[in-house]
């Protein structure tokens, strides 16, 4: 499986980084490691900071208990090497790099239709120049809206709010 139907399967953003495909996360990184189809793992320590080489220590033990290969490791990185087509381990893999999913919106046709008035109307009113005060009462010495700072008629413009 190449990265990109692994990130289309699992609703993940991919970013090209000049030299290859990635899949990029909080902890790390997912990329191809052409080799019959598996796909690699990079754990990354990077701020250099104690908090961050925890949490690659603890992610190099799930990673291991996991059932992944270990490739390489150094003092802010590992590689590890999985098998995309093992759920688990795909699973696993996700949860350790933790990348940003491609949202996905399902509107019924009456939700849709809502979301086109509403754009229509705010259309509408932007190019008619005109902008209407919200329905709301402010509390202020006269009782009126915004106490003159909106409404000039306000009899205690004058005055402090």
């Amino acid at each position: 499986m190449h990265l990109k139907e692994f990130a289309a399967a699992n609703r993940l953003k991919t970013r090209n980084t000049g030299a290859e495909d990635v899949i990029p996360g909080k902890y790390g990184e997912l990329a191809e490691m052409n080799d019959g189809g598996l796909l690699r793992l990079r754990l990354l320590a990077v701020p250099r900071s104690a908090i961050m080489t925890g949490s690659l220590r603890n992610r190099r033990r799930l990673a291991q208990a996991g059932g992944l290969k270990l490739k390489w490791r150094g003092d802010s990185e590992s590689i590890w090497i999985f098998d995309p087509a093992d759920s688990a381990q795909a699973a696993l893999a996700i949860k350790l790099v933790q990348p940003k999913r491609k949202r996905v919106v399902n509107l019924t046709d009456e939700q849709r239709q809502v979301l086109r008035d509403r754009l229509q109307s705010a259309r509408a009113i932007m190019t008619n120049g005109e902008r209407k005060l919200p329905d709301a009462t402010f509390s202020g010495p006269c009782g009126e809206l915004a106490c003159g700072r909106l409404l000039p008629s306000c009899p205690a413009a004058d005055e402090a709010c």
